[in-house]
């Protein structure tokens, strides 16, 4: 009995406890305990097998880059063998100088350099301007093959003397050999005349792939591993999946390669492609600059721990179960306030605000009730207010509409005046109501909001024309837009009372005619319209304290006249972004310039 009161009040303290006190207590155990164990399986039992493999894979590596490179090194000094034969040396010099030459001679040496190694697949003399002096195929057979415009003959040309090993290519113009499209890589060397320091000859000797083939096949400890060996342009030298060999690495299913960090250095990456993780190993070969790199599924790589994950597999899902047991036990207790709330919640979404959460602890769920129950009184008050206010908004709105008056009476009566005045035979004030008419028709036509660049510069005309009948042509509108923007679409009445502030606040006050410019034309954010007058001007103070106020997110000032250019920014800001808007430049005494940046046309 005495324990049983000992857990029964450790439970009470338990339920009355912080919200979040409780799920943290929850997953803090079942984390630890987790963590913990996987860590001593894990890293006990695995690291010291991953590295021996490694360790034994890298080993291996070395080795055939070794020999990569001493192979290398071999054609390298065969390459410089014909500049010791002074008999040779002066054929190149007369071939050169456009002389006869005797080419026995030529292809006794290739014969000769053909025999030095046992993977040599060709050996070729170029003169300078590429064309085929001697040249050998296993020994004997002959070829024609012009490499003046390829890269690699031009850069061992430029190089003057200095050996060049060139990526792998397929000999597919052979004559008369029984095997076709062979793949074969080359080290270069200029023949340099010693006494002239020019190049008279290249001499490009072909190694078979073999060799290459050979390496990746002594050094293959997995199945389903892969070889490839790299230049730096990512070419592939060699693949063991011998269909990509002369393909860039970018067009195979290695690209991602190709963004690895392909420095001096030996370097261990991971990869994934198709779900398969892979482990990229990658040794530089020195003398050519190329990568030698070994890719080898991680589940190859490490099948030797396959037993013991099976084994921490079983542990995991025992030790899953039983945290979900727990956990189920654990959180029907913590979640049995929040559904009693919620319940509560679909009540109210049903319209029932009487209800009311009820709890006997003091945890964040009582508090969260607590706040809800005042939350709930707070929404009936301000449904109260509500209904008084739309009451006494919908009052308010059926007065309007009663002192209403209906446009139509407006332009009815305009054009009653109108057609008074063409009887009197007074055409001026004929022409001004008519334009007045088709101005108020457009401003005040609540169902169109968007209109077109020419829509306003229609309206904006009109009101010109309404000036100059007032100041006896006084006044001139230029108009100049970029091909297309006429049709583009805008929000109305953005022009009209910029141009208005102009005549009002700086053409009338000028003796000479009042110019007023209008332009249009597409920048880097889209588009943007300038109004630019001959007027007055703007002094600088006045100025700066213009563009602050148009920067300003405060309402207009009540009675200011017409849409003044506060209200036009603003418009702008809200129709089509905070980055648009108005700017004006200004001099006094010589004009100012309003500048709309608009979006660009869709």
């Amino acid at each position: 009995m005495k324990v049983a009161g000992i857990f029964s009040r450790i439970f009470l303290k338990y339920k009355s406890s912080s919200f979040q006190w409780k799920i943290l207590l929850n997953f803090a155990v079942l984390l630890v305990i987790f963590l913990l164990i996987l860590y001593f399986v894990l890293a006990f039992s695995l690291a010291n097998i991953k590295k021996g493999e490694l360790a034994l894979i890298n080993r291996l590596n070395s080795q055939a880059v070794d020999r990569i490179e001493s192979h290398l090194q071999d054609l390298i000094s065969l390459t410089k063998q014909p500049l010791y034969d002074e008999e040779l040396m002066n054929t190149f010099n007369r071939i050169s100088q456009g002389h006869n030459y005797q080419e026995n001679i030529l292809q006794a040496t290739i014969d000769k350099l053909m025999k030095s190694n046992i993977y040599m697949y060709s050996a070729i003399f170029f003169s300078t301007e590429g064309k085929t002096l001697a040249s050998a195929i296993n020994g004997s057979f002959m070829f024609s093959y012009e490499p003046t415009d390829e890269a690699w003959f031009q850069e061992v040309i430029s190089i003057r003397g200095k050996p060049l090993v060139s990526k792998t290519r397929r000999f597919d113009n052979v004559r008369h050999v029984n095997v076709n499209n062979v793949h074969a890589f080359s080290v270069s060397r200029a023949m340099v005349d010693a006494a002239t320091g020019r190049s008279i000859a290249v001499l490009s000797l072909y190694s078979d792939l073999k060799i290459l083939r050979e390496i990746c096949q002594k050094t293959s400890t997995f199945e389903g591993e892969r070889t490839i060996i790299i230049d730096s342009e990512f070419n592939l030298i060699y693949d063991t999946d011998e269909e990509n060999i002369t393909k860039s690495l970018k067009d195979t299913d290695l690209a991602q390669l190709a963004d690895a960090d392909a420095d001096a250095s030996s370097s261990q990456s991971t990869i994934a492609a198709d779900s398969v993780k892979y482990i990229v190993m990658s040794v530089p070969v020195k003398v050519s600059g190329w990568r030698f790199i070994k890719i080898i599924p991680e589940d190859l790589l490490y099948k030797n721990t396959q037993q013991l994950k099976k084994i921490i597999l079983i542990l995991l899902v025992g030790f899953t179960m039983l945290i979900m047991a727990i956990s189920i036990l654990m959180s029907y207790e913590v979640t049995k306030p929040i559904k009693k709330l919620i319940k509560i919640m679909k009540l109210t979404e049903k319209g029932d605000l009487s209800v009311r959460f009820k709890t006997r602890y003091n945890d964040e769920i009582a508090q969260l009730g607590n706040s809800f129950n005042k939350m709930l009184g707070e929404i009936t008050k301000l449904i109260d207010n509500v209904y008084d206010i739309e009451k006494k908004k919908r009052e308010t709105e059926l007065n309007a509409l009663q002192m209403q008056i209906n446009p139509h009476f407006i332009y009815n009566t305009l054009e009653s005046v109108r057609m008074m005045a063409k009887v009197n035979d007074d055409d001026e004030c004929s022409d001004m109501i008519f334009i007045l008419s088709k101005m108020l028709r457009y401003s005040i036509n609540t169902r169109v909001q968007r209109v077109t660049l020419n829509d306003e510069i229609e309206h904006l005309k009109y009101y010109m024309a309404l000036q100059n009948l007032r100041f006896d042509n006084k006044f001139e509108l230029n108009v100049r837009l970029e091909e297309g923007l006429g049709n583009m679409d805008l929000i109305k009445l953005i022009l009209q009372p910029i141009v208005e502030n102009a005549v009002y606040h700086a053409l009338e006050l000028v003796e000479e005619k009042g110019c007023i410019f209008v332009r249009a034309y597409r920048n880097e954010e889209g588009v943007v319209i300038e109004i630019e007058d001959n007027g007055t001007g703007i002094s600088e103070e006045n100025l700066e304290k213009l563009n602050a106020k148009l920067s300003e997110q405060a309402e207009h000032e009540e009675g200011s006249r017409g849409i003044g250019l506060k209200n036009i920014n603003e418009r702008i800001k809200l129709y089509y972004g905070v980055k648009y808007g108005i700017t004006i430049y200004s001099t006094l005494w010589k004009g100012t310039l309003v500048k709309l940046q608009l979006p660009g046309i869709a």
